[in-house]
């Protein structure tokens, strides 16, 4: 007589989802971090229907990818799939490599990712740095499906950045 596995309990489902959401990344992610294993370590976790909270310093860490927020939340439809992720802190935090060797660091007091969109908005004090550019502002949008990148800030805040411009090939010397 065979048996059915039984299914991973539902906690999983919601800690798997941050740790996908993590290894998806955004934009050009090194792609070989999504093949390896995610570590999360947090000093408390709670789960109720459909509802992970990761709490008191949550850390996650796959590959170059290292994520720390002080708080996470996992929220699953009725099916246990993953609807999306909110991380945050003072200020939740987001460094990896990108494919093309730069690093990647941006940091918001909240980090929302919605898997249905496939959009990540970045809230509250936002700085991104890519390499040597950067970007500030009070909310930032990026669409993972479009590459689209929107940027917004209240009524007497601006959006500022900093765009370093590559070295031409063969033009050491500047002239």
């Amino acid at each position: 007589m065979s048996r059915t596995p039984s299914p991973k309990p539902c906690w999983i489902a919601g800690v798997a989802g941050l740790a996908l959401l993590l290894a998806q990344g955004v934009g050009s992610a090194r792609t070989a971090d999504r093949d390896l294993p995610a570590d999360i370590d947090a000093g408390a976790m709670s789960r109720v229907a459909g509802l992970t909270e990761l709490s008191k310093g949550v850390v996650l860490r796959q590959g170059t990818l290292e994520v720390r927020s002080e708080d996470a939340v996992v929220s699953t439809d009725d099916a246990g799939q993953i609807t999306d992720v909110q991380l945050t802190g003072s200020p939740a935090i987001w460094r990896e490599q990108m494919d093309d060797g730069a690093q990647l660091d941006a940091e918001a007091k909240q980090i929302d990712y919605d898997f249905k969109t496939e959009q990540v908005v970045l809230t509250g004090d936002v700085i991104i740095n890519h390499g040597t550019d950067q970007i500030t502002g009070e909310q930032i949008r990026y669409d993972l499906r479009t590459s689209r990148l929107d940027a917004g800030s209240s009524e007497t805040g601006r959006i500022r950045m900093r765009i370093t411009p590559t070295s031409r090939d063969g033009d050491d010397d500047g002239q």
